[in-house]
């Protein structure tokens, strides 16, 4: 059995586990050994290089992971030094190897432009039933390419060189027949699949010339557009697609723009589809077809902790905690809430979208760009000791507010954990400044951001998502 395969059959077995994400990378470490590559040791790969000795003990393991049977390979190579330097004499165990010197070859690697026009290959072959979708042959593929626009040109031999790849083959295909097999019945076809240009890029530039007011009139900031509409790809009925066009572009505003996708959606002309790598039986999901809501009645603010990086906002749906993500030493820093709990995996907020809902909801947005890059750790330290001040005035709660006592020692200690800490922390009191510790401004924040994180804002469009 070659490596290829080797990963393949172990890719069979262990998909979607725990246990895969242990063992995927003995074929490739293995592989490695057996061509007479070296290897670097160390957590970072900076201990030096080893070629390890091709002895018996070696020969058996390679055979025992071409076989799949890893969970012998793993009780072998962890159970003492058994990986022995060709040069050296030296012995070593699995664990000492840097796991980046092999880590690049587990599976087939394709960036996100590529992934999604695959889909869309057996999207268009599996709707339009083209042929057979289990052993994709030359004849089928070119029918696709037919039905597939796309900002990335696929090739037959790249189509079949990622369907090598047993997850993302499966994934592409179970995706697309849970997507058939849920709209079967109403779907308009003979229908083509875009990523990236045609009619997607035409909704995308539409979307950011149309208008944004409230109700009074007054003109309101614009969420990025995968917060308006997720889709990776888009499948659009060709018979229908002139006229979707010529309404699209002239469309205004946004409750025209919506209410134009969400007419050929119900039609069965027109589908948004957000894409993620699924299994076996994927879940077919319709956001945003009637406006979603969610109650939030008991939003509150975690009492603050003075030397953490976060503060957090919990409520019945979500605990949304909010801290900077850059790393350590970056040139500027910008704070997210990540959103846990029930939607644990829909994202963060970022800075921007937080002043889009703070300002429509009726609150003071936060803006200090000259704060995200000051250097001056002395006097960024005395504003976040004002800013403690000014939001325990205003009765929030402190864990450890005794830690403010001594002014001096606060500085002090502030300046020690640097400037990631204090950016964070004073963009997270005015934010508190600005919810001003109304229960009833909590509550319809917290709704906001959760709904924002989920793209389900009241201006966001109706999608299909497969996960």
């Amino acid at each position: 059995m070659v490596l290829k395969e080797a990963i393949k059959e172990i890719k069979n077995i262990y998909e979607s586990t725990l246990e895969y994400n242990k063992l995927k990378y003995y074929p490739v470490f293995f592989q490695h050994i057996m061509d007479g590559k070296e290897l670097k040791l160390g957590g970072s790969g900076k201990k030096g290089n080893v070629k390890i000795l091709i002895d018996d003990n070696i020969k058996h393991l390679y055979d025992l992971v071409q076989k799949g049977d890893l969970e012998n390979v793993k009780e072998l190579i962890y159970k003492k030094p058994i990986f022995v330097d060709e040069y050296t004499g030296k012995k070593y165990r699995y664990t000492n190897f840097f796991k980046g010197t092999f880590s690049g070859y587990d599976g087939v690697k394709i960036d996100t432009k590529t992934q999604e026009t695959y889909n869309a290959f057996y999207y268009a072959i599996i709707v339009n039933e083209l042929g057979d979708y289990e052993n994709v042959d030359q004849e089928t593929f070119n029918k696709a390419k037919s039905y597939v626009y796309s900002d990335y040109e696929m090739t037959y031999d790249r189509f079949l060189e990622i369907s090598r790849d047993t997850l993302w083959e499966k994934s592409a295909k179970n995706s697309a027949l849970a997507f058939y097999n849920e709209f079967k019945d109403i779907i308009q076809k003979p229908m083509n699949f875009l990523r990236g240009t045609g009619l997607m890029s035409i909704l995308e530039k539409q979307y950011n010339k149309v208008e944004f007011v409230d109700e009074e009139g007054n003109k309101k900031a614009k969420p990025k557009r995968d917060k308006w509409n997720p889709m990776d790809i888009l499948g659009v009925s060709i018979n229908d697609m002139p006229n979707i066009q010529k309404e699209v572009k002239n469309a205004l505003m946004i409750n025209s723009l919506n209410s134009i996708i969400a007419q050929y959606f119900d039609e069965g002309k027109l589908y948004p589809i957000s894409l993620k790598k699924v299994g076996e039986n994927p879940k077919v999901e319709i956001f945003n077809k009637v406006p979603y809501e969610i109650l939030i009645e008991k939003a509150f603010v975690q009492p603050i902790k003075i030397f953490t990086n976060d503060i957090y906002i919990e409520s019945e749906k979500a605990l949304i905690q909010f801290r900077s993500f850059d790393s350590d030493g970056a040139k500027s820093y910008s704070v997210q809430g990540e959103i846990k709990g029930e939607f644990a995996n829909q994202g963060k907020i970022g800075e921007g979208p937080i002043n889009y809902i703070l300002e429509d909801i009726g609150l003071p947005t936060i803006i200090d760009k000259d704060l995200k890059t000051n250097k001056d750790l002395n006097y960024m330290a005395n504003l976040l000791y004002d800013w403690f001040n000014t939001i325990k005035q205003e009765e929030y709660k402190f864990s450890d507010y005794k830690k403010l006592e001594n002014k001096d020692k606060f500085i002090k200690e502030a300046i020690k954990k640097g400037r990631k800490y204090i950016y964070s922390k004073i963009f997270e009191m005015k934010l508190l400044d600005s919810l001003n510790n109304n229960n009833k401004k909590i509550n319809e924040f917290t709704k906001q951001a959760i709904l924002y994180a989920k793209s389900q804002l009241d201006i966001s469009s109706v999608f299909v998502k497969i996960s």
